[in-house]
């Protein structure tokens, strides 16, 4: 997941939450992560990430990608 403004991208993974910032008119191909040098940059985007999702309709169905990770619950014997 990403959001962009201007030459900024600011890419977050669905499960961990440490995101990566990236010029890319300096480094088109994202080996460089300037998350760490432009903590204010990060928190704007990501405040207005945040303001962005605000605004989406909650889901109407689960997706895999929801329930993939969960266990499944089991007996006392420890079977599923």
């Amino acid at each position: 997941l990403a959001i962009r403004q201007g030459d900024l991208k600011l890419v977050r993974g669905a499960r961990e939450q440490i995101p990566l910032l990236f010029d890319l008119e300096r480094d088109l191909s994202e080996a460089h992560d300037l998350a760490a040098g432009r903590k204010a940059t990060v928190t704007s985007l990501h405040d207005a990430w945040a303001e962005w999702e605000k605004g989406l309709k909650p889901q109407a169905f689960p997706t895999l990608a929801d329930v993939w990770w969960e266990e499944a619950p089991s007996d006392e014997s420890g079977h599923p």
